[in-house]
């Protein structure tokens, strides 16, 4: 990434973005919107959710994070009106001082390829997590990718 940015959303998380690329807060006043300058024309979304799981502390955090993914990877499959496959990877995170979920979801139409980058971050004894989200050519995940690894919640 060239020149960057450190953004801070006071007592929430911290991303490094693209000098060029442009933020705000979203109409529903939860979801936080990169809009990036390259690629053009695209936005990673970042809300917070709660996880599913009992509430209990020492619960399953990595299975209800995954379990958390998969059902949005099939949302956006099912959304895209189109055959879709999707990977999740889950590991152990010393930043976030839980797991971390990496998922991408891939379709075609017309012969051009897309996806959809998401990332989920979970911290052991918190109920919620955090959802970070992008859709484009497939081609354009990579940058995406350096994005969504300089996330650093404040959990």
């Amino acid at each position: 990434m060239n020149a960057h940015k450190v953004v801070e959303v006071k007592d929430e998380f911290s991303i490094q973005i693209a000098s060029a690329d442009s933020y705000r807060i979203a109409d529903d006043e939860a979801t936080f919107v990169v809009s990036l300058s390259q690629p053009k024309n695209t936005e990673i979304r970042i809300c917070k959710y709660p996880l599913t799981s009992t509430g209990e502390p020492d619960g399953d955090v990595k299975g209800h994070l995954e379990k958390d993914m998969i059902a949005f990877c099939e949302s956006v499959g099912r959304s895209v009106h189109s055959k879709s496959t999707f990977n999740i990877v889950t590991n152990p995170s010393e930043k976030v001082k839980g797991y971390v979920s990496q998922a991408v979801i891939l379709w075609s139409d017309a012969h051009l390829e897309y996806c959809c980058v998401a990332r989920g971050c979970a911290t052991q004894g918190k109920d919620d997590f955090y959802l970070l989200h992008w859709n484009g050519m497939k081609n354009d995940a990579q940058n995406v990718i350096e994005i969504f690894e300089s996330f650093t919640p404040y959990f």
